[in-house]
């Protein structure tokens, strides 16, 4: 069908360019014969329905950050993009860990001499949802948190990058265990609220203002922390820090897998096209949790699309527990969207404690 990311403004910020493509649009729509639209997307596509002043949205985007004040439960795309990261993370935790190389330094005392490190990093420009969707890889095969288990640091967008609390936190999970997973959002900014990327050097924009950190001439934040470990961190027993920065950027968005994602991302296009047969304009829908329920129960609703358009849905403090990522709040909120613990993989630890040695 197609995709779009041309920008319009709407209201006072309009200038005589947007007027000439909005009158252009509708000249369009009107020649041939289109009553209503349906757009279906994020911010953005909510922006632009809103400055043409037809059509009905259907929410979509992986970033789960549309609307404010629990008008949106969860966005189409999330559960996909979270269950994928999370196996993603789940397995890239044995990966990296059977590089760890314990043995003795050059003065003879016992040390890791490899020590392996994965930055990983998730979409999500403005909010923290998919990285701390990570921290369901936590999750066993009964939904239970096992907090042992990687990722050993997750740093959202709502929680500003302190350097030295990250090579601080990051020295002690190496000298514990010799591997570290780590995941961050797509951006992260300072303490006082600069994107890193503004600090270390200016991305890319798209037509709508937004940097483009997956790009080949971008800053790229998971590279940065890669370099922090290797060149800065210096750790007691750990004689090299192997780094391996990863940007998996649009293949996070590209598997439909979660079930339940995938049948609730058709009642929201149903929905979607009997809010254009009623005749509704300018309005959102959305995903909302059935007041009261004991159990997961989604149901679609009809929302004015100014409550959408322009609104970013932030990661609430009830949902994070600073770099350690989400809070067991947030875990059991989501992890049904992905279809539960059973979604995930789950592997058996090996029990050495009977193993013969034969020399």
């Amino acid at each position: 069908m197609g995709t779009t990311r041309i920008k319009l403004k709407k209201g006072d910020d309009k200038d005589e360019k947007d007027n000439a493509k909005i009158t252009k649009i509708r000249e369009n729509i009107e020649r041939l014969g289109i009553d209503n639209l349906a757009y279906f997307g994020g911010n953005d596509s909510a922006d632009i329905l809103q400055a043409l002043g037809i059509g009905v949205h259907g929410s979509k985007t992986i970033d789960n950050d549309l609307g404010n004040n629990g008008l949106v439960h969860h966005t189409p795309g999330f559960a996909s993009a979270a269950w994928f990261n999370s196996i993603a993370v789940k397995n890239l935790a044995i990966d990296i860990g059977s590089y760890r190389v314990r043995g003795r330094n050059d003065k003879g005392e016992e040390c890791w001499l490899v020590a392996p490190v994965t930055i990983y990093q998730a979409m999500g420009r403005d909010t923290g949802w998919l990285a701390l969707a990570t921290g369901l890889a936590r999750v066993d095969r009964y939904g239970k948190v096992d907090p042992t288990k990687a990722p050993d640091i997750i740093w959202p967008r709502e929680v500003p990058f302190d350097q030295e609390r990250y090579l601080s936190t990051l020295s002690d999970i190496l000298q514990r265990q010799g591997r570290a997973v780590i995941v961050i959002g797509e951006e992260l900014v300072n303490t006082d609220g600069i994107p890193l990327a503004e600090v270390y050097g200016r991305d890319q924009t798209d037509e709508h203002g937004h940097a483009q950190h997956g790009r080949a001439d971008s800053f790229n934040y998971a590279n940065h922390l890669g370099e922090l470990a290797k060149k800065r961190l210096k750790v007691n027993g750990v004689k090299k820090v192997k780094e391996t920065p990863i940007a998996p950027q649009h293949i996070q968005r590209s598997y439909v897998k979660s079930i339940v994602d995938s049948e609730e991302a058709f009642e929201v296009g149903r929905e979607t096209v009997r809010a254009i047969l009623d005749g509704n304009r300018q309005v959102s829908v959305v995903l909302q949790k059935v007041p009261g329920s004991t159990y997961y129960h989604m149901v679609t609703a009809r929302v004015p699309l100014e409550q959408i358009a322009g609104k970013t849905r932030y990661v609430p403090p009830e949902f994070i527990d600073g770099i350690r990522g989400p809070t067991e709040a947030f875990i059991r909120e989501f992890l049904p969207t992905i279809g539960g613990a059973k979604a995930l993989p789950h592997y058996e630890r090996l029990d050495f404690s009977k193993a013969v040695l034969i020399n």
